[in-house]
């Protein structure tokens, strides 16, 4: 099972910075986004994505459903997730990407070879344009795809 888990705890150091900077820009909770590899709520998964700290990277996490809303992606195969890892491990951090939420005037586009945390989330997911999308935006995504599989008879 694949699973989107969007971050709303917040960080130490400048972590915590710039979690409160995103989550002011984007005008949200959300600050950081993983593709989750197992069910979070069962114990540590394998998360997939990019940090400014790490890179692009899989990494095994336990994920704080008090710091974490975890949001199943029924529809997406876990094997995306793992091409998507092969194909641009140790590849950058892309502040410049990140920024332009900032400062929407800029024109933004993909780097070929940097990825921010919801660029390379939306990626896995299928997403045409990924560096258009925030955290927020996948949350909003993914929880209308969950909602619309609870249709009333």
């Amino acid at each position: 099972m694949i699973y989107l888990a969007t971050y709303y705890g917040s960080s130490r150091g400048i972590a915590r910075l710039t979690g409160a900077a995103i989550r002011w820009v984007t005008r949200s909770r959300w600050s950081h986004c993983e593709i989750a590899l197992g069910n979070p709520l069962e114990g540590p998964v394998t998360c997939i994505s990019s940090s400014a700290l790490d890179w692009v990277r899989a990494k095994t996490m336990q994920l704080d459903p008090s710091r974490w809303a975890i949001i199943p992606l029924d529809d997406i195969s876990g094997a995306n997730a793992l091409v998507a890892l092969q194909a641009y491990k140790g590849e950058g951090y892309d502040w410049l990407g990140a920024f332009r939420f900032a400062v929407p005037l800029l024109v933004r586009q993909q780097h070929p070879r940097r990825w921010f945390c919801s660029e390379l989330c939306a990626l896995i997911m299928g997403l045409q344009d990924p560096w258009r999308f925030s955290p927020a935006d996948l949350f909003v995504i993914a929880k209308r795809i969950e909602d619309s599989k609870w249709v009333q008879v």
